[in-house]
């Protein structure tokens, strides 16, 4: 056989081999897992990706939606599937990031937590909420590159590039399936269909606030998502009464009351203005989460937990017998109530409003200060003072008034002449404490005002605003005998023993 020849044969051969591997090696169309489809248009990864917004997030496998439940009803507020209802915990907030991951917030709970992972993750292991954003709070959204809807949703400081999100077989109390991660193995379990929603809702501060004549106060507006701020209208029903600028300042020009209202297309949420000639204005309700004069809605399912392992929520809406913190709070809220007269401001971080430090006082950052905590970790952490079992000496070292350090005074006494005397130089309010003797338990209100200062007999009587009234009409000050204490819970001048003011330094 000549060389040429056997030269033919060879290239045949390798021809002839090539092809029979590329026939035993072809995959087939069916067999591509999430695969674009004939007449897709193929994107590049780098060009897919979720705009900021609100979304509900459905698992494609099961066709159910991923829900988290409350603190209320779940420790750790877990992610579960659930079939779809359009509750809060199954609203979710996406927000990018500048380093191209995301942050969810669901938005149960006022959207306050973004979802979470431990920091060592492994498969089984499920998401939850927390209060701190951080490097175990960030997901990378995966695309196989052909879907702008689908995605693999992945920790991001997962080290195992095979495991993902998806639905455990480990089930909550509800008979609902968690949601874990878990090994991809290329079902539709792993994949998440984010449907975009409707993602304007506003909230507002307090529901009723009081303001002086002549004084200014600052309403503080929740919007979602929070991009949405720099596009609202703000609003007031009477002008004469009270005014508001385009950041939701109010200003309060004469007695009455006006409904503030701010707007954002077709969402909107009002607060009503109440305009006096009282130095001692603001009210505070410990059983009221939507109408007591301060933002309570987002921290009313707080749960917090001391160091001796006692957890209770921090505010359940109306009277619940112990079961939240607030239950017992009258001494909190009346700190909160005279500091916000004296126009105080507090250090620390509001998580209400991602706000570090020049701190408004109401009951939710007075706790803070006065249990030492930061803020930041006040979900998980536990907390070396009862929340209501105020120390003055944690408040007064976190709040300043205009730079100035503030301490207290009590004077023992059950003397009205000198709840007077101290009304004439304290006019922001002074703390009075009362003592039941058949239950031999304390309860306290804010003085504000002496009615009749002229008394020749001294039979003074006082306004009062009274945190344990449900309604403005019995605590927001109203004359003692008119008040919740006085007419529900038997309180009587009798009763007092204590008076505790506050000095601000020169």
């Amino acid at each position: 056989m000549s060389m040429r020849l056997c030269k033919t044969f060879s290239v045949l051969f390798v021809l002839s081999a090539l092809l029979v591997l590329s026939f035993l090696f072809a995959v087939p169309a069916s067999a591509i897992s999430h695969g674009p489809e004939q007449g897709d248009t193929f994107k590049a990864p780098s060009e897919i990706g979720l705009t900021d917004g609100l979304y509900t997030i459905v698992n494609k496998g099961t066709g159910k939606s991923l829900d988290v439940f409350d603190f209320i009803y779940d420790e750790t507020g877990r992610a579960y599937i659930e079939r779809i209802s359009n509750t809060d915990g199954q609203l979710f907030r996406i927000k990018r990031q500048d380093n191209g991951r995301y942050l969810i917030y669901p938005q149960s709970e006022n959207g306050l937590y973004v979802l979470a992972y431990y920091e060592d993750i492994m498969e089984g292991d499920y998401v939850y909420k927390q209060g701190v954003v951080g490097r175990n709070s960030e997901f990378d959204f995966v695309s196989e590159g052909y879907s702008e809807t689908e995605f693999r949703i992945i920790p991001s400081g997962m080290n195992d590039p095979m495991l993902s999100l998806g639905v455990s077989s480990e089930r909550a109390k509800n008979g609902a399936s968690y949601a874990a991660v878990r090994l991809d193995l290329g079902d539709d379990r792993s994949l998440w269909t984010f449907e975009k929603v409707s993602d304007e809702a506003l909230g507002i501060s307090g529901g009723y606030i009081g303001v002086r004549k002549g004084k200014t106060v600052s309403l503080r507006s929740r919007v979602t998502p929070d991009y949405l701020t720099g596009s609202m209208t703000w609003y007031s029903s009477d002008p004469s009464v009270a005014t508001v600028d385009f950041n939701g300042t109010v200003t309060g020009v004469g007695e009455g009351q006006a409904v503030i209202t701010v707007a954002y297309k077709d969402a909107y949420a009002s607060c009503t203005v109440n305009v006096s000639e009282n130095s001692a204005f603001t009210w505070y309700s410990q059983h009221n989460v939507y109408n007591g004069g301060w933002d309570a809605e987002p921290v009313a399912n707080l749960r917090l937990t001391t160091s001796y392992g006692l957890t209770k929520t921090f505010f359940i809406n109306n009277y619940n017998h112990e079961l939240d913190w607030m239950d017992e709070g009258c001494k909190l809220c009346a700190e909160a109530m005279v500091l916000s007269n004296l126009g105080a401001t507090g250090t620390g971080y509001d998580m209400r409003y991602d706000k570090l430090n020049d701190l408004p006082p109401d009951p939710y950052t007075v706790m803070l200060a006065n249990t030492g905590a930061t803020g930041y970790d006040i979900q998980s952490a536990r907390l070396y003072i009862d929340p209501i079992l105020v120390s003055n000496a944690n408040i007064n070292s976190r709040f300043t008034v205009n730079g100035r350090r503030i301490s207290t005074s009590t004077v023992y006494t059950g003397s009205l002449t000198v709840i007077k005397n101290l009304l004439e130089a304290h006019p922001e309010g002074v703390i009075v404490e009362m003592h039941n003797y058949g239950r031999d338990i304390q309860h306290y209100l804010v003085f504000t005002k002496c009615l009749n200062p002229d008394d020749p007999n001294g039979n003074y009587e006082f306004l009062v605003c009274d945190s344990s009234a449900v309604n403005a009409s019995d605590g927001d000050n109203v004359p003692f005998t008119s008040s919740y204490s006085y007419t529900r819970i038997g309180y009587r001048y009798s009763n007092i023993t204590a008076v505790q003011y506050y000095t601000v330094s020169k």
